[in-house]
C-alpha cells in the first residue's frame, strides 16, 4: 500500500490491529483495513486503486473514496498486489504561512545596501539594518526616507505585510516588491505578516540603527 505522492500523505494497511508490513504473508478472503493520511490541510484524499497486477485481479472496496475502508483479499498467483491511497491538492486551503524571513534596505534602482540581522529575544523577533560608514556617510543616513531608498520584506507570497501606521500590500505595492524607506535612523517601525487564512499573522519589528564608531 503506498500513497500517489508521499509529500501528500500516507497510507496504511492492516489484517485486524496488525499493521501489515513487507513479508506479510496474506490469505484470499481475510479482510484487510485500509488508512490514508494527509500530511496537512493542503491535500485532501480522493480514492483507492489498484495498480498492480494490472490486469487479472479485482478489488472491491467497502467504499473507494472514504480514508479508512476495507476490501476482501482476493487470489493473487505468482506476483505482488499494490493499492495506491490517491491524494490530490485541496482546491479550498488557504496557507497559514506568515513568516518574515528577510529585511532588506536597497537604493531606488534596486542596489543592495544592506541587509538586516535577525534576532529573536522572548518571541519577538526584531529585524535590525546596522548600517555603518560603509555603507554611507551619517549626513547620508539622515536622509533614509527622502524618497531614494527602498525596504523591501521577503515574506510568502500569498501573504500579506503591513507596516503600523503606514502602507499596506495593495495594487499600489507590496513590501515584497520593496516601498519606499519610511524608517529613520534611531526609529523601529512593527510589520504585520498576515497569511492568506487570515487567523494567522504575526508582528515583527524593523529598526534602523547608524554605527560610525571607529573599529578597533
Amino acid at each position: 500500500v503506498e500513497p500517489n505522492d508521499s509529500t501528500m500523505g500516507s497510507a496504511t494497511a492492516s489484517l485486524g490491529e496488525t499493521e501489515i508490513t513487507a513479508g506479510t504473508t496474506l490469505y484470499d478472503g481475510q479482510t484487510i483495513t485500509l488508512k490514508a493520511v494527509p500530511k496537512s490541510a493542503k491535500y485532501l484524499f480522493k480514492e483507492w486503486k489498484l495498480t498492480k497486477p494490472e490486469s487479472g485481479v479485482t478489488v472491491t472496496f467497502a467504499n473507494q473514496e472514504s480514508a479508512k475502508t476495507t476490501f476482501e483479499m482476493p487470489a493473487v498467483s505468482g506476483g505482488q498486489m499494490t493499492i495506491q491511497a490517491v491524494f490530490v491538492e485541496n482546491p479550498n486551503y488557504q496557507s497559514e504561512e506568515c513568516t518574515l524571513t528577510d529585511v532588506k534596505l536597497l537604493k531606488s534602482d534596486g542596489t543592495l545596501v544592506k541587509k538586516a540581522n535577525k534576532e529573536t529575544v522572548n518571541d519577538v523577533t526584531t529585524f535590525t539594518l546596522q548600517l555603518t560608514p560603509k555603507e554611507m556617510t551619517k549626513d547620508e543616513s539622515l536622509k533614509l526616507t527622502s524618497g531614494t531608498y527602498k525596504l523591501c520584506l521577503t515574506y510568502s507570497d500569498k501573504a500579506k505585510a503591513k507596516m503600523e501606521d503606514g502602507h499596506e500590500d495593495d495594487a499600489t505595492g507590496t513590501w515584497s516588491d520593496g516601498i519606499s524607506n519610511p524608517i529613520s535612523v534611531g526609529a523601529t517601525k512593527i510589520f504585520t505578516i498576515t497569511a492568506q487564512n487570515p487567523n494567522f499573522h504575526k508582528d515583527y519589528k524593523v529598526a534602523i540603527v547608524y554605527d560610525d564608531r571607529p573599529l578597533l
